[in-house]
Order: C-alpha cells, then structure tokens, then sequence
C-alpha cells in the first residue's frame, strides 16, 4: 500500500510544459506556425545592477551551410508572442517539425521579461525577422537589420525594465560597432505597416527613449 502512495501524489503534482513555441517571422506569404502560447500578466521585474545572464545558441537556420552575410545598418525590434524558452527552441529547427518543409523564423537576440538573453545569430549573419519589410526608403530588412525580440506580446503586458536594460546592453554595442545610430533603431509595426502590430506604439516609445537617454553616456 506504502508504495502506491508516491505514484498518487506525483499525479496531482505534476507540472506543464512552460516553454511553447513562439510565433516568430516568416519570409513566406502563409504559414502553419503554431499559434503562441496563453499566457498570464506577471507582476513587474526590477532591473538589476549587474550583467544580465546572456548565452549563445546559434541557429542553424542561418549559421553553418545556411550562413548568409550581410552588414548590418538597421535594429529592428519585436515581441516574440511565445515564451522565452519555446521561442529560442524554435529558431534551433531547420524544417517544421515531422516535415521536410524549411523553417524560416528567426532573430539574432531574444530577451527574456527577468533580463535573461540569448544569442542566435551573429551580427553580420542574415536573420529571418522581418520579412516583407521597408524603412526609410529601403526594402529588405532582413538583408541588413540586426533583429531582437522582446518575450512575450507588448500589447498584452509592458516591456519589463529588466529586458529593456538587458536589451540595451546587447544593442548599444553593436550599433557603435556597426555605426547604427538610434533613428535606425525601429520595430516591426514600422518596418511591415499593416501586416504587423509590434511593438505596441507606447511601448516602443518607452525603450526608444531610454536608448537615445543612454546611447551617448
């Protein structure tokens, strides 16, 4: 009898999967991208002092044999629609799952709402993030735009401070690096008018404006 006792208690303590699949870019007109995840508000997380964690795991959608090189003169911005976790396991697929169909769905950085951040493509490496797209008079801006990607959907839950430092950490040196300047700094409602909502307006405004107020520090 003693010994069925865990086996009861590990089905009423048994937890879900936290990290489904994000809704990401793709350069195709129609897709069958799984739809993001439910999720609930969080309360706000605070900024912290010191570095946020960052890790490497490079796609191979466009790193190795799919390597693509472009020089970057353009960031744009976007929210993921997924978790953190679900988003960077899908940018790791080359096909869709169980299919033989090419998976074209990736950013060069995604951030974390805590300010946790992972790197999936090098800088000068052609990212799948904007697809059909036009800034300032130039199409194309996978062809030269770093993107990064905010955890979650911005119209549902506000930039947390923690990814907005977190993400001005890993823009600020690169747009020094590659002469970016912060009017070249733009998100996906911008870039894809009418095809696009992200970032919602207030939110970009809000990041925008603590990355002119640091850019020059």
């Amino acid at each position: 009898m003693f010994n069925i006792i865990p086996k009861i208690l590990s089905i009423f303590t048994k937890k879900t999967d936290p990290t489904a699949p994000a809704i990401t870019e793709q350069n195709q007109p129609k897709t069958d991208k799984p739809a993001p995840a439910r999720v609930v508000p969080t309360a706000p997380v605070k900024a912290s002092s010191k570095t946020y964690r960052e890790t490497v795991k490079l796609t191979p959608q466009t790193n190795g044999q799919y390597a693509q090189k472009i020089k970057p003169s353009a960031i744009v911005l976007h929210d993921t629609g997924g978790n953190y976790l679900g988003s960077i396991d899908w940018t790791s697929k080359v096909f869709y799952p169980n299919t033989t169909k090419r998976l074209y769905a990736s950013y060069h950085c995604i951030v974390a709402r805590d300010g946790r951040r992972t790197i999936t493509n090098l800088d000068d490496n052609r990212a799948y993030h904007a697809g059909a797209s036009s800034f300032k008079g130039k199409s194309g801006l996978n062809q030269w735009a770093i993107g990064v990607a905010f955890e979650r959907d911005s119209h549902a839950e506000p930039l947390q401070e923690a990814a907005m430092e977190s993400a001005l950490e890993y823009i600020i040196p690169r747009m020094k690096k590659w002469g970016i300047t912060p009017d070249m700094v733009t998100d996906h409602r911008t870039v894809s008018p009418g095809r696009k909502v992200d970032l919602k307006k207030d939110e970009f405004e809000k990041f925008h404006a603590l990355l002119k107020k640091r850019y020059n520090v």
